[in-house]
């Protein structure tokens, strides 16, 4: 880039809530996609803001750019965000432009801080607390994680970095009790402390979410930990094997309503023995899902049935083993390109198939794309699966045939075999239509809304 073409970024940081200046706030200018002759971290541009708040960022190339701040106290926010999980605004830089007077308006932490006590009042020392927090994906609700940390000698915890929003709270042992856990004994009840959810639920649905404001210090979160007697889940793994044996195998279960976590706190697991044997401990009653591993290889998912744990240790189950399939597929672009454009060409398409089920979302594959546009995704456990695509400049995604149906929008099922798939693209523009209500009611159509 010439000198003159340099380009300036200043303004302020100042606090979302409070709108005082922020100082000690790390600016950044981070480039979107790549930029000619910058190596990965080259080409982000970053400034301190001083005493009064301001910050000034100089010679930054032309291009498009996020903003975004942070500083010790508030979250990572983007230029123009609305909550700190959002994206913010794009800037755009003419060659020699000089930007000023932006306002980049970074969000306060909440902080949430408690104690976890067992079913006595006692501190329970060396737990763990997790913030878990609502996300969409897919038009689903789910839950994730949104951060966690021990409790200390006393059973006290602090969970900084809050983003605001409905949260639930659990608690788990993690087996650092300082040896103080006592084996079972053979003969008597294996009592165990149980997960537990804020203020003191052990099923999820019966938890009590809190309603976190942006820099709130939501303080005297007590969680009562409860214990509950808890059982075994036996039985044998049958089927073919996959290659390698039964060493690779790994086998979990993880409780019903609990299937939109991501990722599932499920409830334990166990390895399979050479005899294809598994015994899963530690289960509460309830109804399970008992998902098969492959560790190690690209079919993650190789089978999963539903079980009911009552007040007894569950034996013989037959865990089956689903191989898993190949689908071999078709990129081809539909009519002409516009005018001055040129032919598009499947070399850079990028295609993925992720889970439908929150409890298996690291389970996807990336189709190896060929110059005539066919593709291959190998080792496809049996489920049903999104479709992700990338679109070539001056196209867009017009159709999604598997087999004789059309999926555009909706999931892949493999649960039945495998079969074709057809990705077609047409050059020009899309068109969107639908309808807007309101919130309340279904108004008339006669109604604008």
């Amino acid at each position: 880039t010439k000198p003159e073409d340099k380009c300036v970024v200043q303004g302020t940081v100042t606090n979302f809530v409070t709108g005082e200046a922020v100082k000690k706030a790390v600016v950044r200018l981070v480039p979107h996609g790549p930029m000619r002759g910058k190596k990965p971290g080259e080409n982000i541009f970053v400034a301190r803001s001083e005493a009064d708040g301001s910050f000034k960022i100089e010679n930054v190339d032309p291009g498009s750019y996020g903003l975004d701040g942070n500083r010790p106290g508030f979250l990572l926010t983007r230029y123009g965000a609305k909550r700190a999980d959002q994206s913010g605004q794009t800037l755009t830089l003419s060659p020699g432009q000089q930007l000023s007077n932006i306002n980049l308006a970074i969000f306060p932490q909440a902080v949430i801080t408690g104690k976890v006590i067992d079913q006595d009042g006692d501190p329970v020392a060396y737990a763990r607390v997790t913030i878990i927090r609502q996300i969409w994906q897919h038009g689903k609700l789910q839950y994730a994680t949104g951060g966690s940390g021990p409790t200390n000698d006393l059973g006290e915890y602090r969970l900084a970095n809050v983003i605001s929003g409905k949260k639930y709270l659990m608690v788990q042992d993690v087996g650092f009790g300082g040896g103080l856990d006592l084996p079972p004994q053979p003969g008597k009840p294996d009592i165990r402390p149980a997960r537990t959810y804020y203020p003191s639920a052990l099923r999820f649905a019966d938890a009590t979410p809190l309603d976190v404001k942006m820099g709130q210090d939501l303080s005297g979160m007590d969680i009562r930990q409860l214990t509950t007697t808890t059982y075994h889940i036996r039985g044998k793994v049958v089927g073919n094997l996959p290659e390698g044996g039964v060493d690779r195998l790994n086998i979990s279960a993880s409780l019903r309503d609990e299937q939109n976590m991501i990722p599932f706190f499920g409830g334990g697991g166990s390895s399979i023995s050479k005899d294809r044997q598994f015994d899963v401990d530690g289960l509460a009653p309830g109804s399970y899902t008992l998902h098969l591993f492959l560790m190690g290889g690209k079919a993650g998912a190789m089978g999963y049935i539903d079980v009911d744990l009552g007040q007894a240790d569950l034996n013989d189950i037959q865990m089956p083993i689903t191989p898993p399939s190949t689908i071999h597929g078709q990129i081809v672009f539909d009519g002409k390109p516009q005018s001055g454009g040129n032919a598009a060409t499947p070399e850079h398409m990028h295609l993925r198939l992720t889970s439908e089920e929150a409890i298996r979302m690291f389970g996807s594959t990336e189709a190896n794309v060929k110059e005539d546009g066919t593709f291959t995704f190998d080792d496809i456990s049996a489920g049903k699966y999104y479709l992700n695509v990338n679109t070539v400049p001056g196209t867009y995604l017009k159709s999604v045939r598997y087999g004789n149906q059309e999926m555009l929008g909706r999931e892949i099922d493999c649960s039945q075999g495998a079969g074709p798939l057809m990705v077609v693209f047409s050059y020009g523009v899309a068109q969107v239509e639908g309808t807007v209500q309101r919130a309340d009611s279904s108004p008339p159509a006669s109604e604008a809304v």
